[in-house]
């Protein structure tokens, strides 16, 4: 017979068959502490590298394949030279990676969309920022005003004076009031 600890003798006597399963406490792990600060950080560009070589292999064996174009011939379709091609392939361009005008017309020339390399080369840069809301100009005498002043008929001289004139209405002090609506008369001396 085995020696078993007290506790274990106590639940085979409550009924418990089975041992209690005791939690396992969640080992440190750079991952679980670091993963915030690993999402915001940037991809290195030896990996961006090898995926855009992959991207461009993927790309010109798709147009062998269905179109029978070779990398020279995707060179002289796009206006590149072909060792700019395949120094892509390969990923190793040096100190000055593909330009954003040679990767758009090699993917003019094989009928793909940019964005992926794009996406591959300077992640990030393409999110678009937030949309601004329309501006609501609820009064119309001054949504009229703003089209006067956008309206290319309308006379530089007469746009500069309804700016002057802007200019001035917001330059003027604000006028007093005892309540929102109510205008308080100002004071004159008389004498």
């Amino acid at each position: 017979m085995h020696a078993y600890s007290y506790t274990f003798r106590r639940h085979l006597a409550r009924g418990r068959g089975s041992p209690r399963q005791w939690r396992i406490r969640r080992a440190w792990s750079p991952t679980t502490e670091w993963i915030a600060y690993l999402l915001d950080m940037a991809v290195p560009l030896q990996v961006r590298k090898e995926n855009f070589a992959q991207w461009v292999k993927r790309i010109t064996a798709h147009m062998k394949l269905t179109r029978n174009m070779s990398v020279e011939k995707i060179a002289e379709a796009a206006g590149i030279g072909d060792n700019t091609i395949y120094r892509w392939r390969n990923g190793d361009w040096g100190a000055r990676g593909p330009q954003p005008e040679q990767i758009v017309a090699f993917a003019d020339a094989c009928d793909v969309s940019p964005q992926e390399a794009f996406l591959i080369l300077w992640p990030g840069k393409l999110d678009s920022a937030p949309a601004v809301e329309p501006l609501v100009i609820p009064d119309p005498d001054l949504l009229m005003l703003a089209q006067r002043i956008a309206d290319p008929n309308v006379d530089e001289m007469e746009k500069w004076y309804i700016h002057q004139q802007l200019k001035q209405l917001l330059a003027r002090p604000k006028v007093p009031t005892d309540r929102p609506g109510k205008v308080i008369p100002r004071r004159t001396s008389r004498g």
